[in-house]
């Protein structure tokens, strides 16, 4: 059986250029950003995933059930590090976006804050 795993990057820039961990059964399969595709044997699999900057953050496990055929994942890398990684058998959504938009939007609401108030004095 083909598994082919999707690593959807981090939408966090500065996470981008960390390169993403798989494993197999505890052994380390090649792994980068996009499609990648392994050879499985028929049984039962345990695919982790995960970011690796210092320690392991991002992670995600998933138990395959593998028969004939293929089976394609897709894994999600999060927008921070507290934040767990996602896989499902179609793009999920990334953990983290609100926290993350709130750090970026929020001081820059008040950026702008501080603008006006000064314009007006």
């Amino acid at each position: 059986m083909i598994l082919t795993y999707v690593l959807i990057p981090s939408r966090n820039p500065s996470f981008v250029i960390f390169a993403p961990e798989a494993r197999v059964n505890g052994e380390l399969v090649s792994a980068h950003w996009g499609i990648n595709q392994i050879q499985l044997p028929p049984g039962r699999h345990h695919l982790r995933i995960s970011m690796r900057i210092g320690k392991d953050w991002g992670i995600s496990e998933a138990y395959l059930d593998t028969k004939a055929g293929g089976l394609t994942l897709h894994y999600a890398s999060p927008y921070l590090v507290k934040h767990e990684g996602r896989i499902d058998t179609t793009p999920p959504r990334p953990a983290g976006a609100v926290a993350f938009y709130a750090g970026v939007v929020v001081p820059l609401l008040l950026l702008y804050v501080l603008f006006l108030m000064k314009l007006t004095q």
